[in-house]
């Protein structure tokens, strides 16, 4: 198996069935310092709906999420391909670059590990 890299991580990971917070985050060459501060700023509004423990009602985690998936999935809300009036709402207010330095950001940001389910006594 080859190691697993941060460009195709999202698509071995479906392939081998490991959960993203398994992995270790890196910082690629490309995100450089100042577009990591800028995203990590806007990421605060972010943070009301999507939590960083994950726990949220029926909100997706965006920790952890391909630069590429979430600056498309961004563009499909901003457009109105997909719909969803605060996504809509928030994606249209975001210029490109605002969009570039979030998913940079959010790329190398660890998802939350997902609960283990408790054992039960017997």
């Amino acid at each position: 198996m080859r190691p697993v890299t941060f460009a195709t991580r999202g698509v071995l990971l479906v392939g081998i069935g490991v959960h993203a917070s398994a992995l270790p985050i890196t910082v690629p060459a490309w995100a450089d310092a100042e577009k990591l501060a800028y995203g990590k700023h806007l990421s605060q509004e972010c943070t009301t709906c999507h939590r960083l423990d994950g726990k949220g009602q029926n909100i997706p985690v965006i920790y952890g999420l391909e630069v590429d998936y979430f600056r498309t999935t961004m563009k499909f809300y901003r457009t109105g391909a997909r719909e969803n009036p605060v996504m809509n709402s928030v994606a249209q207010m975001l210029s490109d670059e605002q969009l570039d330095a979030l998913a940079i950001y959010l790329a190398t940001q660890k998802p939350p590990a997902k609960p283990t389910q408790p054992t039960r006594k017997k």
